[in-house]
């Protein structure tokens, strides 16, 4: 396991991040939701966001996640903890181990269960192509015709670098739901592929 101090030197990123202490649930739930719906990532808590070493509070924090993981998310996540003792301090080491079974979802205020994903140092609410597409994974021996919109996505895919699910919906004449189905199925297909920009979803062909 890398050194401490030499993860800490490293700050945030895609698979790091840091918590001066927890005293949301909820909250951390969603950070954990995005590691395990990516690509896995760890946890330092008693870490102040500039890298500064406070220490955990007390044992608390750490039920205070286990909260996280199996109550405000669906389904659960596993997670491995470590103590790691430094300058008469205590961090928290959390791994979180990218999921086979995602999406995993987050029980948020009002009943509405939401996915997270990462992007760099921040999370985001996935899109419903990415849920969908999670799902149609799953359905292996699915068959879909192949029609005359899913030949209008290839042709606009071939000549433009990228579509949006609101701009598939307005090219094919679907509805925004039928369009996200689409874009998944082109997903499961090993087609296309995903980026978020910072503000919406672009779905782009995979080139050889």
């Amino acid at each position: 396991m890398p050194d401490l101090l030499q993860l800490i030197a490293e700050g945030e990123h895609q698979q790091q991040d840091f918590k001066y202490q927890i005293s949301d649930s909820r909250k951390i739930a969603r950070t954990i939701s995005a590691f395990a719906n990516t690509d896995g990532g760890r946890l330092l808590i008693g870490v102040k966001d500039n890298g500064s070493l406070v220490g955990i509070r007390s044992e608390e924090e750490i039920h205070m996640i286990e909260a996280a993981a199996d109550f405000y998310m669906k389904p659960a996540v596993d997670l491995a903890f470590n103590k790691i003792a430094i300058d008469g301090l205590q961090i928290l080491e959390v791994i979180i181990h990218p999921s086979k079974h995602k999406p995993h979802f987050v029980k948020e205020k009002g009943g509405k269960n939401i996915a997270y994903f990462r992007l760099n140092d921040e999370n985001f609410p996935i899109s419903g192509v990415l849920e969908k597409y999670w799902k149609v994974k799953k359905q292996k021996h699915k068959k879909v015709a192949y029609t005359e919109r899913e030949a209008k996505l290839m042709t606009f895919l071939r000549e433009n670098p990228f579509i949006t699910v609101k701009r598939l919906a307005i090219l094919a004449k679907i509805s925004f739901a039928e369009a996200e189905d689409l874009l998944a199925t082109f997903m499961s297909w090993e087609i296309i592929d995903w980026h978020f920009n910072g503000k919406f979803f672009e779905y782009f062909l995979i080139q050889d």
